[in-house]
């Protein structure tokens, strides 16, 4: 028995081995993937996706091993998109300047009037 153990490395007695446990587990309509085979499918690492944690990205613990709903976590993700105006033209600097003395030669007529 104690040979089985030793030819894992890295798992002793006692330690949850998560190569053990399913990769997918269908519950309802929904799919349930185990976190690291979804950080693999993302083309990140584990650690990335769990930081979505703290932003309330859904997941559930089953048996010590972590999986998230694969439809939920897609809208998850979408609803983290950031979407912005594009940012206004900047005019150029000489109809700028134009604008400017003609500001100043207005105020001089209306000074001398």
């Amino acid at each position: 028995m104690s040979s089985d153990l030793t030819a894992i490395p890295n798992h002793g007695p006692g330690r949850p081995q998560r190569a053990a446990k399913p990769e997918r587990i269908d519950i309802g309509t929904d799919e349930l993937v185990r976190n690291d085979i979804l950080a693999c499918e993302h083309g990140v690492s584990e650690r990335t996706i769990n930081r979505g944690d703290a932003k309330g990205a859904p997941y559930i613990l089953i048996g010590g091993v972590k999986y998230r709903p694969r439809r939920g976590y897609h809208e998850f993700i979408a609803a983290r998109i950031v979407r912005r105006e594009p940012m206004p033209k900047r005019r150029r600097a000489a109809a700028a300047l134009a604008q400017r003395t003609s500001t100043k030669d207005s105020n001089k007529k209306a000074d001398a009037a």
